[in-house]
């Protein structure tokens, strides 16, 4: 039924169809919308028009698609750009006259609010009625449902340096909580940032949207994605493009098409496209670094930090980069924070990583001024591709991010109540990842009168064995550690701990929905 170039996008597909079948049934409230995250180029915007052009029913709904990067300059272009989306899409229409376009809904109340929005509203200079005014035609219009793509929505947040506007999360909420008839789908392109700003109690949009993950694709679809673009190739042609560019499906369809235009070995178009400063890859990459130092503090330490990251063979940790640079401790890990935030890097097991890994030996090439031999003696890229980058997708990636966020949702909401059988406390403290003497921990609560419960959470095909438990135990002195595993555990897990009081072990497919 889906269209081939969304190779590995079935179950994201999926997922959305299900929850537009529940907004038009009317199983709705506004706690059900959605945000698709993951890297640039990782296929977001591909997937949601598709959704729009394909799977939503525009006999019974109007859709709006929006990319936030575009209009989000000022108060005025976003509430202007908002209205005439909306109008376009009931009126089925490219007139970019709002009051036309307003006559020709038949709505005497729309007609009049337009009129309004366009001779009072825009005029007058006030921020944040402008914005409230972006989503008149939604409540003017509410007779039929709409569904809102709004595309790399991190940008809104450039509307809070405009007089009058203090927080976008509260005046958008406002919105999300009123009209009821309208299913909102956004998208971001730095994952962190926006998990942590959608999962933060403290904000106003907690609660109000789940979180799909849009990972790299795993070896088999990079070579189903191969084969629909190129046709049949020899095995070990598609897991040299594999290889070279970890999955990641914008560099996989840029090294077909030069594949597919002069065919050569991969090896070669990778040396072209990353260290060429005319290459597509490069051009993306030096994208990339820019756009992401713009919303990271410290430039100059950052911009060192990577430096060294780039030029060690093996991943790096905190005192080995402090060590390189000179700076203490202290200030690296800081560097680091940053990086993760700006999804440069992340942390597995206190070692640092990049993101996306050939984007390392553009850093070389283009900071250090590393010759392309060096790329061609250095076996890190093509030793650790395919059994680091299947755990890295099938865990931290596609999965693992998306279940740490849902484990710490859950327990939010469960202060006081059972879940998964047992009793959770009110915690005055919760926090996700938490370094510890002994390794990260997915989830460290403390309760009011101070008792530590770890949380981590196994996903994973097989069931938990002793091993793990012990290992979990070692990290971190706890008063309560809950383990949850997707496959169960071991009878041995189960006989060893079982008279373990402050050891609970979760099944998770005894409590599957």
């Amino acid at each position: 039924r889906y269209a081939m170039r969304f190779v590995n996008r079935i179950t994201e597909l999926r997922r959305l169809e299900a929850l537009l079948n529940l907004f038009r049934a009317g199983e709705w409230d506004n706690t059900c919308h959605l945000a698709v995250l993951g890297l640039r180029r990782t296929g977001k915007t591909s997937l949601l028009k598709y959704f729009l052009d394909h799977v939503v029913d525009r006999e019974i709904m109007h859709t709006v698609y929006l990319d936030v990067s575009k209009i989000a300059n000022s108060p005025r272009d976003f509430a202007r750009s908002m209205v005439l989306a909306a109008l376009q899409s009931a009126t089925r229409s490219r007139n970019e006259e709002l009051m036309d376009l307003a006559l020709r809904t038949g709505s005497h109340d729309l007609v009049r609010a337009a009129d309004r929005f366009q001779r009072v509203t825009l005029q007058s200079g006030d921020n944040e009625t402008m914005f409230h005014a972006a989503f008149t035609v939604f409540k003017e219009l509410g007779d039929r449902k709409w569904v809102v793509v709004l595309d790399e929505f991190q940008d809104i947040l450039a509307l809070e340096r405009f007089r009058g506007i203090r927080s976008i999360d509260a005046l958008f909420r406002a919105h999300v909580q009123e009209v009821d008839n309208v299913f909102f789908l956004l998208s971001g392109s730095y994952p962190t940032l926006m998990e942590d700003w959608l999962s933060d109690e403290k904000k106003y949009l907690f609660s109000h949207f789940s979180i799909l993950h849009l990972s790299e694709l795993t070896r088999e679809a990079s070579f189903k994605l191969l084969t629909s673009r190129l046709g049949r190739l020899p095995n070990d042609i598609k897991l040299d493009f594999y290889t070279h560019t970890y999955g990641n499906p914008y560099l996989l369809t840029v090294f077909a098409r030069e594949y597919r235009l002069r065919e050569r070995p991969v090896r070669d178009i990778f040396r072209e496209q990353v260290f060429d400063s005319s290459g597509v890859i490069y051009n993306y990459y030096s994208y990339l670094l820019d756009e992401s130092l713009k919303r990271a503090r410290g430039e100059g330490v950052l911009k060192e930090t990577l430096k060294v990251m780039s030029l060690a063979d093996q991943p790096v940790t905190a005192p080995e980069i402090s060590r390189a640079l000179g700076k203490s401790l202290e200030e690296v890990h800081s560097a680091l924070k940053e990086l993760i935030r700006v999804d440069l890097v992340y942390c597995r097991e206190r070692k640092y990583f990049f993101r996306v890994v050939p984007f390392r030996y553009f850093l070389r090439y283009r900071y250090l001024g590393l010759e392309q031999y060096e790329y061609e003696r250095n076996a890190y890229l093509q030793s650790q591709v395919t059994k680091l980058l299947e755990a890295y997708n099938r865990t931290a990636s596609e999965l693992g991010r998306t279940k740490e966020f849902e484990l710490h949702y859950a327990v939010t909401r469960a202060q006081g109540n059972a879940l998964w059988g047992t009793r959770i406390p009110v915690f005055r403290e919760i926090e996700k990842n938490v370094e510890t003497e002994g390794g990260e921990v997915d989830l460290l609560a403390v309760t009011r009168r101070g008792k530590r419960w770890v949380f981590e959470v196994k996903w994973r095909n097989k069931a938990c064995g002793v091993r793990e438990v012990r290992k979990l135990l070692a990290k971190t002195d706890a008063d309560r550690y809950v383990l949850l595993s997707r496959r169960g555990f071991t009878p041995q897990a189960q006989e060893a701990f079982a008279g373990e009081k402050r050891i609970v072990l979760v099944d998770l497919q005894e409590h599957a929905e």
